[in-house]
């Protein structure tokens, strides 16, 4: 897995075996905010990882932890992100919260659910819109705001 970045894109490219059969590489959108931290990660944190793990993975669990191959889990990531909820004083939400999150972000800005399937990977455009749901008062107020 790879970052890449020119002057028109920066994208997250995820291809090899753990990818779906038949459908290659696929790419993220990342922001520049993004870009930094994970090459801020890179910097600080994952020589130390990978001199444990030996892994090609980009993101890998701790050195100092015990068990595993050194690539992040379901769990690992879920602890991470509940840790980070505490400090934010968020309860209640998960990865997968903040992963749709982003995708209504996108619809709010472009107004294009199209750019929500396409960051999300939905190559269902019904998935999309199940996913991105108007809750009643966004629709009030946007009847309101006509």
């Amino acid at each position: 897995m790879t970052v890449q970045e020119n002057t028109d894109t920066r994208c997250w490219r995820s291809s090899g075996p753990r990818c779906p059969p038949n459908v290659g590489a696929f790419g993220y959108k990342i922001s520049r905010e993004g870009i930094s931290a994970i090459e801020d990660y890179v910097a600080k944190e994952r020589s130390a990882d990978f001199k444990k793990w030996k892994s090609p993975a980009l993101f890998l669990s701790p050195a100092t932890n015990a068990h595993g191959d050194g690539r992040l889990n379901p769990r690992v990531i879920n602890t991470v992100f509940n840790e980070e909820c505490s400090l934010a004083c968020v309860e209640g939400r998960t990865p997968h919260d903040a992963r749709y999150a982003m995708g209504r972000h996108l619809i709010e800005i472009t107004g294009n659910i199209a750019a929500f399937q396409r960051q999300l990977g939905h190559t269902n455009a019904a998935c999309s819109i199940q996913k991105a749901r108007v809750t009643e008062q966004e629709l009030a107020d946007a009847l309101d705001d006509r």
